[in-house]
C-alpha cells in the first residue's frame, strides 16, 4: 500500500492497526489478547517487506528497516504495548509532516492565484485595462469589489478590505483616505482608487510568494540531504544495535536504535 494522491496510506494503515492493537491490549478481552502478539509480529514483518521492496526495486535504504527491527525485538521480548506505541507515534509523525506540507503548498498556490495578470489603470480620467508590468509608481489604479490589490499603494478614498492573506486577521478592515494598502488585500466594499507606491516585484504579495517558494525549496534540499544521509545512518544504528546486543539485553539495546 503506497501513497495515493500524496496521502501516506501505508503509515495510515500501520497507525490504525497499531491503535487497534493498543486498544485490545488494554481492554484485555479473554481469547483475543493471546493473538495480539502476532498482530505486532505481522505489522513488523510487513514493514520489513516494504524495506526489502524499496531496497531491491528502488535501491533505497529507508528507516523501515529500523522500524521493522524495533517491532520484531519488542515482540520477541514480549513488550507488546511498547511495540504498538512505537508504530503509533511514528505513523502519527509521518501523517503530521505530510499534511503540514500539503497545507503549505495549498497556501502558496492560493497566493499565486491571487496575483492578477491585468489591472485597471486610470489614464486622463479614463479606465484602461493593461498588463501588470505596464503600471508605474505614481499611477492610479481602480480596484472593484472582490478584486485583489495587485501592488502596494495609498488609498485615494476610504474602503473596506479583507487582509487575511497578509495579516492573518479574520475580520475586515475599514481604511481611510491616505491609508497604506498592501498587495494581497481583497476589496470587499465599494470601488476604490489606489495610488501605486511600489512595483509589482517589490510589493508584499510578490515578496510573500518568493519567501514561500524559497522556504519550500529549502525544505526540499533538506529532504534530499536527509535521504542521502539515511543510508549510512541506518547501517550505523543497526551496527550499534547489534554490538549492544552482545553486552546488554535486547530491551536496552533497542533504546540505541530508537534514539
Amino acid at each position: 500500500m503506497e501513497e495515493q494522491h500524496g496521502i501516506p496510506l501505508f503509515w495510515i494503515g500501520i497507525g490504525i492497526f497499531s491503535i487497534l492493537g493498543l486498544t485490545l491490549y488494554f481492554i484485555g478481552i479473554h481469547g483475543i489478547t493471546h493473538y495480539i502478539d502476532y498482530v505486532l509480529l505481522i505489522i513488523s514483518s510487513i514493514i520489513l517487506l516494504r524495506f526489502l521492496y524499496k531496497l531491491i526495486i528502488k535501491r533505497q535504504v529507508t528507516v523501515d528497516l529500523l522500524m521493522g527491527i524495533a517491532g520484531i525485538v519488542t515482540w520477541y521480548i514480549d513488550a507488546i504495548m511498547e511495540g504498538f506505541l512505537i508504530f503509533t507515534l511514528y505513523s502519527l509523525s509521518e501523517m503530521i509532516e505530510h499534511y503540514a506540507e500539503r497545507y503549505a503548498m495549498k497556501k502558496l498556490t492560493g497566493l499565486i492565484e491571487l496575483l492578477p495578470s491585468k489591472v485597471r489603470k486610470l489614464v486622463d480620467n479614463k479606465v484602461e485595462e493593461v498588463d501588470l508590468d505596464r503600471v508605474d509608481m505614481g499611477d492610479a489604479i481602480l480596484i472593484v469589489r472582490g478584486e485583489v490589490v495587485p501592488m502596494d499603494g495609498v488609498l485615494l478614498e476610504e474602503g473596506t478590505f479583507d487582509t487575511s492573506y497578509i495579516t492573518g486577521e479574520p475580520y475586515p478592515f475599514n481604511l481611510k483616505r491616505g491609508d497604506y494598502v498592501e498587495s494581497g488585500y481583497i476589496n470587499i466594499g465599494k470601488v476604490v482608487r489606489i495610488r501605486v507606491l511600489k512595483r509589482p516585484s517589490d510589493s508584499m504579495l510578490q515578496l510573500l510568494v518568493r519567501k514561500a517558494e524559497k522556504a519550500l525549496e529549502s525544505k526540499a534540499s533538506i529532504q534530499r540531504f536527509i535521504e542521502r544521509f539515511s543510508n549510512p545512518y541506518t547501517f550505523i544504528v543497526l551496527i550499534l544495535f547489534s554490538l549492544a546486543l552482545l553486552f546488554v539485553e535486547p530491551y536496552r539495546a533497542l533504546a540505541i536504535q530508537l534514539d
